[in-house]
C-alpha cells in the first residue's frame, strides 16, 4: 500500500514503496492493448462474440519535442521531458470503478536525472483526489513503472484534477502544478493529422497536436517547466483484458511510456528539441 506521508504540511503524499499486494498484479493498463489497431479491432470472447471494452479512455503525450514528436517515427530518444495524460471516460479494474478518473504523469530528461545535486526524484504522479484511497492506489500502479515505484523515487499525490475535451483536443488542469492544453494539428485537406504503426504502449494509433498551453510547476522535485508550443500527440484506446492485465510490450525492450526507456534507449540526443 501507499501510506500517506503526513511529513508535509498541507499536502498529503502517495509515497510508494512496491509492497507486494492486491493491487501489485494490476500490470499496466495501456500495455494490455499495446501494439493492436484501435480502429476496427473486435476482440472476440470465448463464445465467438465481440469483447465489451471494460475501460475506454484516451492517453495525451506533452513533450518537449517539436510538434510531430520523432519518437513516433524512429528511435525513442532520452532528452525529452514528458507530462502524460490519462483520462478514463468508464472503466472497471479490480472491482473499481474508474469514470472519470485522471492521472498525470510527470518524466524529467536523462539531463535532469544526471544534474547535480541529484534529484530527489525520478518521476512524479498526479492522481483524482475524488476517488478512494484504494482507488487512487489502484490509479498510481496502473499508470507509473514499477521500478520506479519499488525504488521509492516517485512523488504521488493526490490533487485537484479537471479534465475537458475542447473544440480541438483537451485541457486538463492540476490545481497548483499542471496546466496542459493540446489542439490537433491538420494537413492542407484540414483533416486532422493521424500518424499509424507507432511503438508507443497506449496504442499504434495518434493524432498529431500542439500543446496550447503546457506548464508544470513541482516544487518538491524542482521542477518548474514551460512547454507551450511543443508536442501534444494523443490516442483514444479501448481495453478489453481481464483484471489483471499481462503487458503486451516486450520488456527487453520497453515503451517510452517507462523511465527505463530513458536509461535504455540508444539515442543520446534530441535533435528536434535541441537538448
Amino acid at each position: 500500500m501507499f501510506p500517506f506521508n503526513a511529513g508535509h504540511p498541507g499536502r498529503r503524499l502517495i509515497v510508494a514503496i512496491g509492497t507486494a499486494g492486491m493491487l501489485a498484479s494490476a500490470g499496466t493498463l495501456l500495455a494490455a492493448q499495446a501494439r493492436k489497431p484501435l480502429a476496427g479491432r473486435k476482440p472476440a470472447g470465448p463464445s465467438g462474440t465481440p469483447k465489451k471494452p471494460q475501460a475506454t479512455g484516451v492517453s495525451i503525450h506533452h513533450c518537449s519535442c517539436n510538434v510531430g514528436c520523432p519518437c513516433m517515427f524512429g528511435p525513442q530518444l532520452t532528452s525529452c521531458r514528458m507530462v502524460m495524460v490519462h483520462h478514463i471516460d468508464r472503466g472497471t479494474a479490480h472491482g473499481k470503478k474508474l469514470d472519470g478518473a485522471t492521472v498525470v504523469a510527470v518524466y524529467p530528461s536523462t539531463a535532469d536525472l544526471k544534474a547535480k545535486p541529484s534529484p530527489k526524484f525520478e518521476a512524479a504522479v498526479y492522481v483524482d483526489k475524488r476517488f478512494p484511497r484504494a482507488t487512487q492506489e489502484l490509479l498510481v500502479r496502473i499508470f507509473t513503472p514499477s521500478r520506479v515505484r519499488e525504488k521509492k523515487r516517485l512523488l504521488a499525490s493526490p490533487a485537484d484534477i479537471s479534465f475537458t475535451r475542447t473544440k480541438g483536443g483537451f485541457r486538463t488542469v492540476v490545481k497548483g502544478f499542471v496546466t496542459a492544453e493540446t489542439t490537433a494539428r491538420t494537413g492542407r485537406d484540414n483533416k486532422q493529422i493521424v500518424v499509424h504503426n507507432v511503438n508507443f504502449a497506449e496504442g499504434t494509433v495518434w493524432r498529431v497536436g500542439e500543446s496550447l498551453k503546457l506548464t508544470l510547476n513541482e516544487p518538491f522535485a524542482g521542477w518548474k517547466w514551460d512547454m507551450t508550443g511543443r508536442n501534444g500527440t494523443w490516442t483514444e484506446w479501448a481495453w478489453t483484458g481481464g483484471n489483471t492485465p499481462a503487458p503486451a510490450v516486450d520488456p527487453a525492450n520497453p515503451p517510452r511510456t517507462t523511465l527505463d526507456a530513458h536509461k535504455e534507449a540508444t539515442a543520446a540526443a534530441c535533435s528536434c528539441c535541441g537538448h
